[in-house]
């Protein structure tokens, strides 16, 4: 398929793989099942969906939840906590749901935040989470109030409110905010080379990471890096790949919802991609494709992972990324060939931030990094690529249309479309195919 944009041909391609802030809340879908990416999974106390619902809601780490009919998995209701937001079917058994933020609401035993209430009402049993489960689901709740029965009824009653109240001690009650947490840009780079591995040095390369994390930043996402000695390959690799991978940890590289990784590369046969990394940790000085997993099923978050790196994607290693895709990456990007560092290229990381927002994320990467012959880049060009990952080709070509802030279902990665320009010929490696 070829499609022309801005007078740029751009050619897809698909491969297969063979089976084997305020306002958010938690959405509720009667009869939907969003099997798989779950993290816990327990008995409740008595058949109510929004129980479940609820411990998703308490929980930063849980994206969506699946409530199962007592008879089903057992003798109880069931409830599944999921890491990542797995694809809706249909399905009667089940009551399913999603975040549409990173929101997470408390529990304030034998407290009281009085006024600020825009609904009150009484509740069919005596707990607390059914009243925090009604604040979840309605985006004008800020803060509720669970009050116990034989107070205001022979009822119990829970109070929604569209502020947050002050808090005051009350052992009749039960109250809780809605935090809703920021999505975060994650950068990682290298300019100086001054640690255990080697490098050439590149002075420009973490102000074109620092200029998209900012811009990223000013669209209301929080900003965290890791640049220079931190840069070590533990923070990138993934404990399902290698004993000692720490990518999901708090300070890893699948932390936050994007990133983006600053430093040299190369590839061959065997690794795919080979990431340079500042100082040796005990585990080498290259990452590769062979030691990551990306995304929500591996324990992370990053939907965006982008590689400011040469030959991060080469076309004859392209098939590599399909391991870190396990994790239900949705989109990455890098190069095929060199790219370059430099001073001009900073408005380019911050125009990929700020289009992002308003154009899916990849092709806004191919648009604003490709160059043919240009003379800020010393007459080099540059080749752009970009995969896209879902269960089926619609889904994966689709995926190159999502925007930083959408929340897409995270797809198992049966099928990557690929996104490049015919033609391109790079310095570091082959002309890509017309």
């Amino acid at each position: 398929m070829r499609i022309c944009q801005m007078c740029l041909i751009v050619v897809f391609g698909v491969l297969f793989l063979a089976e084997g802030s305020w306002g958010g809340k938690l959405t509720v879908e009667t009869n939907r099942d969003r099997p798989g990416i779950d993290y816990k999974s327990f008995f409740l106390s008595s058949p109510q969906p929004d129980l479940c619902l609820a411990a998703c809601a308490k929980e930063s780490k849980c994206d969506a939840y699946t409530y199962v009919k007592p008879g089903v998995q057992g003798n109880q209701a069931r409830c599944w906590l999921k890491s990542g937001r797995p694809v809706s079917s249909s399905n009667s058994c089940c009551t399913s749901g999603v975040k549409n933020s990173k929101v997470v609401l408390t529990t304030e035993i034998n407290r009281d935040r009085a006024g600020s209430d825009y609904k009150s009402f009484f509740l069919s049993s005596p707990n607390s989470d059914l009243c925090l489960a009604a604040c979840a689901k309605d985006s004008n709740c800020k803060a509720y109030t669970y009050v116990k029965p034989g107070v205001q009824g022979s009822q119990a009653r829970c109070w929604l409110k569209n502020s947050v109240p002050a808090i005051s001690t009350n052992g009749n009650c039960v109250s809780g905010l809605k935090i809703d947490y920021l999505e975060q840009a994650r950068s990682f780079a290298i300019t100086k080379w001054d640690g255990s591995c080697s490098g050439s040095r590149r002075d420009w390369w973490d102000d074109m990471c620092m200029g998209w994390r900012k811009r990223m930043g000013s669209k209301g996402w929080e900003q965290w890096w890791s640049n220079f000695g931190n840069v070590r390959a533990q923070k990138f690799a993934d404990n399902s790949k290698v004993s000692w991978g720490q990518d999901d940890q708090w300070n890893g590289m699948d932390g936050g919802e994007a990133a983006l990784i600053c430093t040299h590369g190369g590839h061959n046969n065997s690794d795919g991609w080979r990431g340079s990394m500042h100082t040796n940790d005990g585990n080498g000085c290259a990452i590769t494709t062979n030691q990551m997993q990306v995304g929500p099923a591996s324990g992370g978050n990053v939907r965006f992972l982008h590689l400011s790196s040469c030959n991060s994607i080469n076309w004859n290693e392209m098939g590599k990324w399909w391991g870190p895709a396990a994790g239900r990456v949705h989109v990455v990007t890098g190069f095929h060939g060199y790219m370059y560092i430099g001073s001009r290229y900073v408005d380019e990381y911050k125009s990929l931030a700020s289009g992002g927002f308003s154009s899916g994320v990849a092709k806004v990467w191919m648009s604003k990094m490709h160059h043919v012959d240009h003379w800020y880049n010393g007459w080099e060009t540059i080749c752009p690529m970009a995969l896209g990952f879902g269960e089926n080709g619609e889904q994966s070509n689709n995926a190159l249309n999502e925007k930083y802030n959408d929340r897409w279902d995270d797809k198992a990665p049966r099928s990557m479309t690929y996104m490049y320009y015919p033609g391109c010929d790079p310095d570091g490696a082959d002309k890509l195919p017309n």
